[in-house]
């Protein structure tokens, strides 16, 4: 990796170590703890569980705006693991958790504007988690 890439490769990630830690504040979670949870609350989400969609919507509300836009997901789960493999797991890892966080802002859209409007980003980040997922293993 060149010497610039090294650079904007560590931007990035100081960054979003910003960003996280404020979402996991507003949450009142820790990494492990979001971690562990998200799965369960998608998975209730998917399936139309009341009570995953009340704490999806007020977790997405909470943490409006961490995540910039889907290039963010896309740095961090798709391409940063394939650029820098010795980094792979880690970087798949961040990716994933971006795309969670992002995940939950779709999940207060859908809930507040209405999953027609919401469906196509749920599906894309949807993919991205997922896809992530297998970069961690």
């Amino acid at each position: 990796m060149s010497a610039e890439h090294d650079r904007l490769y560590k931007a990035a990630i100081a960054e979003w170590s910003d960003a996280e830690q404020i979402a996991l504040t507003r949450l009142a979670m820790t990494q492990d703890e979001f971690d562990t949870r998200f799965p369960v609350l998608r998975d209730g989400f998917l399936a139309d569980n009341e009570e995953s969609r009340r704490d999806g919507t007020a977790y997405g509300m909470a943490v409006q705006g961490a995540v910039r836009n889907m290039d963010m997901i896309n740095c961090f789960a798709s391409f940063l693991p394939r650029a820098v493999p010795d980094q792979r797991k880690d970087l798949a890892k961040i990716g994933r958790r971006i795309a969670a966080l992002y995940y939950l802002e779709q999940m207060y859209k859908a809930e507040q504007l209405g999953m027609a409007f919401a469906a196509q980003g749920l599906k894309r980040v949807d993919a991205m988690w997922r896809f992530a997922g297998l970069l961690c293993d």
